[in-house]
């Protein structure tokens, strides 16, 4: 016999989960809802507009859920995001989730998935989910006990695990790339804040770069600290600096006629990895906005000759990505 308490989980959580403060707290109340399986059906009218949520990680986790709580409402809206062009993890959440579903309106959708999306890893849990609709069979956990529920819900983050990466540079076009932080005039950086201890004043650091881009009037300085974060910021010719995201940055490339940075961070369980497109309007200052979604975390990247992006991904092998958007894995020699 369950409490009250316990019947009640499913609209305790969407009454937090409508009271969320930021993205974190949502991750931990789509989790908590997600643990519940079926008794937090009762949630998702709750969690379902979250999949148009403009966080990209929120809708992730969104789409995750619903599979978790067998949300059958959520069909149309995730069979439209097994087909979302920008976001290579959606797809993936997507598909396990209509697996978990069992709902035959989604196979034709799976089937093409199965067979003609770009990523691998992709094509081969559409297939599953196929087979799990066919069979009306539930997914084994693939981690054992209640308390390791967390590694299974967050278990798409290594899950490109396998893929191959190439590991040697194919032909690229210097001229396009971005340059040492240290080719900057005059080894010029930039300042940046760092947070002290309870009550005392952020300290007040000077920073070169990791890699710049010249652009109009200034560059586009990134920097990579791994763990303990990074940013990138407009570095003016007249001596002004102004800060555009907070984000640990690779790279920064013209691609075509946008303008990429390659960002993301692999530590501990957590593997991310996204290219932001960076653009000014007349008179505004530098934005970025997600563009599309890497498998995982970027590892070395440059331009190809055939004017495409290649990003060594980790966990994730080497891909391709073309001015338009277009996503490819890279046909490479195995390593023996």
């Amino acid at each position: 016999m369950t409490s009250p308490a316990a019947d009640n989980a499913a609209k305790i959580l969407a009454r937090r989960l409508g009271q969320a403060q930021d993205s974190l707290q949502t991750t931990l109340v789509l989790r908590d809802i997600a643990q519940l399986g079926a008794r937090g059906r009762e949630a998702g009218e709750d969690v379902l507009p979250l999949m148009d949520d403009e966080n990209w990680d929120t809708r992730v986790l969104a789409a995750r859920t619903l599979g978790f709580i067998d949300y059958q409402p959520s069909v149309p809206r995730l069979v439209k995001a097994l087909d979302e062009p920008a976001d290579v993890r959606l797809n993936w959440v997507a598909a396990e989730s209509l697996g978990r579903l069992h709902n035959v309106a989604a196979n034709d959708a799976l089937q093409r998935a199965s067979s003609q999306h770009w990523y691998p890893p992709v094509r081969r849990t559409a297939k599953e989910a196929i087979e799990h609709i066919r069979a009306a069979s539930p997914y084994a956990p693939r981690y054992s006990g209640l308390e390791n529920f967390p590694l299974e819900y967050f278990a798409y983050e290594g899950w490109g695990r396998g893929e191959w990466d190439c590991g040697t540079p194919q032909p690229s076009n210097p001229a396009r790339q971005s340059s040492p932080g240290w080719s900057l005039p005059m080894g010029r950086g930039y300042e940046r804040q760092v947070e002290q201890g309870p009550g005392e004043k952020p300290m007040v650091v000077r920073s070169i770069p990791d890699v710049v881009l010249r652009v109009a009037n200034g560059w586009l300085a990134g920097s990579d600290r791994g763990e303990f974060g990074g940013e990138l910021v407009f570095l003016g010719d007249d001596g002004s600096q102004h800060l555009i995201v907070e984000t640990d940055v690779q790279n920064v490339v013209a691609l075509g006629g946008r303008t990429i940075a390659v960002t993301g961070l692999a530590h501990m369980m957590f593997n991310h990895g996204v290219l932001l497109e960076v653009s000014r309007r007349a008179g505004g200052p530098w934005v970025a906005s997600p563009w599309r979604r890497l498998p995982g975390a970027p590892g070395k990247s440059w331009l190809t000759t055939t004017g495409e992006l290649l990003v060594d991904v980790y966990r994730g092998g080497t891909i391709l990505v073309a001015p338009d958007g277009s996503m490819r894995v890279a046909s490479c020699p195995r390593r023996r």
